[in-house]
Order: structure tokens, then C-alpha cells, then sequence
């Protein structure tokens, strides 16, 4: 069982497309899981710059910080 806070999905093309779920402490590739139950609990908020529990703008960021850090830049 993992726990903590999810990361955007991210992928790797090489024969096939591969795609991950990362976590702060783990990455889970997800094509191992095709075929088999999982399930997802969302327990919270938590802003990857402030790291406030507080409702997520976007990109990970709250709204206030969404504004300041260089790497919610587009």
C-alpha cells in the first residue's frame, strides 16, 4: 500500500508506452497493473511549494503559490 502525495502521471515511449504514477517516496509503473484491481482514496490537499493542506489551483500548486515559484511557469 502506498500513501502520500500524487504527482502528475508521467510517460516513456519505447516499444510500447509506459506510464507511472509518482508519489514524493515512490513510482509505481502502472502497466503492471493492466489487468488486476487497484484502488485510489483521496484523503486531502497539499501544495508541492507551501505544503499547506489547501485546495489545489493547479499544476500542484494553492492558488496563492501558483503565482510565485518559476516551475508553475508554463
Amino acid at each position: 500500500m502506498f500513501s502520500g502525495v500524487l504527482k502528475k502521471m508521467y510517460t516513456e515511449i519505447e516499444n510500447s508506452v509506459n506510464y507511472y504514477l509518482e508519489f514524493e517516496n515512490h513510482i509505481i509503473n502502472l502497466n503492471q497493473c493492466l489487468e488486476k484491481k487497484i484502488s485510489l482514496k483521496f484523503i486531502g490537499y497539499k501544495c508541492f511549494s507551501c505544503h499547506e493542506e489547501i485546495e489545489i489551483f493547479r499544476q500542484g500548486f494553492c492558488k496563492k503559490c501558483f503565482f510565485k515559484p518559476p516551475r508553475a511557469a508554463e
